[in-house]
């Protein structure tokens, strides 16, 4: 099983030889395509919600996600 087949294996929640780990790999597209809305690696949104006096908001959805 190659890297791309154990990825895909994890996304469909089934068991993969391996535990694959590229998550800091991860681009915030690709984060929100998943969980849904978040902060996660979205620094632009993050700084802005900081200005914004929403820094509860960020750190709960970094602690969740």
């Amino acid at each position: 099983m190659n890297s791309k087949e154990r990825g895909l294996t994890t996304l469909r929640f089934q068991q993969p030889d391996k535990v694959p780990c590229g998550d800091f790999a991860i681009d915030y597209a690709t984060v929100e395509r998943i969980v849904g809305q978040t902060y996660v690696r979205a620094k632009a949104r993050c700084q802005i919600a900081f200005w914004e006096g929403r820094r509860d908001e960020v750190v709960q959805s970094l602690i969740e996600e």
